[in-house]
């Protein structure tokens, strides 16, 4: 036997020109086969396993314009409606150019700020239940939301509490504010919260270890983004039709109404669409709409993976046949040594074994690296609306094991199969 193994290595080397397109042809149909396989499977896998339980899939927003505003009357239709669990409301305030924020000595110059109606909930669940590296919370951290009875106003992001120079953001409660833009001017609106500054304040970190020039700094630099949340009459005080200081963006712009479960959503809009005809989105909508699409993905993966399949196999089978066919007059040479037929076939199956091996081991590394790659990029996107939070892309070691065991058997019966045709057909010697 390490008789065979030895002729074996020699031959490989002897016809390394036709192992290395053997093994090369064997890499890149392997890798191209894996990669589109396994995404096929991983996207199905996606759709049989959403999160209804998710707020990402949950939510419904209207979204509408100064012309299509809902009344109180239709949302509190809206908040009626079987299995809504949380009607929120935000409405805008967007200068032409800025708008100042004044607080004691200190003046905040801001593109835009929001503004919520104090009648329904002052944060979402999406908001309350905001996740950052793995961490629920509460979007109030000092003060109070906003009740039915609230006017004049407003909630403060925690990070802008650091830059007007309080070390403890719960001083700044009772504090008054007021916003101007061009001459309107409406003061003495009260501070009753701090939000958490993970809801949004532009990616920043926790300023809470500012050092002085840095909020020096930021109390410098010209529009900062919604500082405050108002409660929604500071807004109304604005005359919205005076083209000459807000634009036409300044208004109510969407309501999110959360559902209880993803599986109700379609049922909802349903009923939204009674009360309304505004746009209605909703990412389980899209995935409902997008369900056929899948299908179509996957039979399309599948197609060209079937195709990349014959492409690689056929390819490989070709390029096997010439190899031995190459070496018919070693085989002649074997023969009149004393070597039998059993060992000429083995001498084949081993020197073809080591081209296999190392195809495996580059093309199971290639494609494996990839997938690694491809699930670290999309894992944000599909954690949120998964069950599986990891690892969904990432090769199925139960598809390695058939391609590669399919691979061995087809290069196995290919080799065995030539070299026994070739020993029998003495002619062409």
């Amino acid at each position: 036997m390490n008789k065979i193994t030895s002729v074996a290595k020699l031959n490989y080397k002897n016809y390394k020109y036709f192992s290395r397109n053997t093994c090369v042809n064997m890499i890149i149909s392997s890798v191209l086969f894996l990669m589109i396989t396994s995404f096929g499977l991983s996207i199905r896998k996606l759709h049989e396993n959403y999160n209804y339980s998710n707020y990402e899939l949950r939510e419904v927003v209207i979204t509408t314009d100064e012309y299509s505003k809902l009344t109180d009357d239709d949302l509190t239709l809206i908040s009626l409606i079987p299995n809504v669990e949380n009607v929120h409301v935000f409405y805008s305030l967007y200068p032409k150019e800025y708008m100042t924020i004044s607080i004691d000595e200190y003046q905040l110059k801001s593109i835009y700020t929001f503004g919520a109606h104090v009648n329904f909930s002052t944060f979402s669940q999406k908001d309350i239940l905001k996740k950052n590296n793995g961490e629920y919370f509460e979007p109030i951290i000092f003060g109070r939301h906003f009740n039915g009875l609230d006017k004049k106003k407003a909630i403060i992001d925690e990070n802008y509490t650091y830059i007007l120079g309080y070390k403890n953001p719960q001083d700044i409660l009772g504090k008054k504010l007021s916003i101007s833009i061009n001459s309107d001017i409406v003061d003495d609106i009260e501070i009753i919260g701090v939000h958490d500054y993970r809801l949004g304040s532009g990616g920043l970190n926790k300023l809470n270890d500012i050092s002085e020039y840095e909020r020096i700094d930021f109390l410098e630099f010209e529009y900062n983004l919604a500082p405050v949340i108002l409660s929604h009459d500071v807004i109304n005080l604005f005359n919205v039709n005076n083209e000459d200081i807000v634009s036409d963006r300044t208004g109510q712009f969407n309501v999110r109404v959360f559902v209880d479960s993803a599986t109700n959503v379609s049922q909802v809009c349903n009923n939204i669409s009674k009360i309304t005809d505004n746009y209605l989105s909703s990412e389980i909508l899209e995935i409902e709409q997008k369900a056929k699409s899948i299908k179509d993905l996957q039979i399309f993966t599948n197609t060209i993976s079937f195709a990349i399949l014959i492409v690689a196999f056929t390819s490989i089978a070709n390029v096997l046949i010439i190899k031995i066919d190459e070496q018919k007059f070693l085989t002649k040479l074997m023969q009149i040594i004393g070597y039998s037929k059993k060992d000429i076939k083995l001498i084949y199956i081993y020197d073809n074994m080591i081209v296999y091996s190392k195809a495996i081991f580059i093309s199971l590394a290639i494609a494996f690296a990839g997938s690694v790659i491809l699930d670290m990029l999309l894992m944000e996107h599909y954690a949120l609306i998964s069950t599986i939070d990891r690892f969904l892309f990432i090769i199925d070691p139960l598809l390695l094991i058939v391609y590669f065991s399919s691979l061995f058997l087809i290069v196995i019966g290919i080799t065995y199969f030539i070299s026994s045709k070739q020993l029998m057909d003495k002619k062409k010697w």
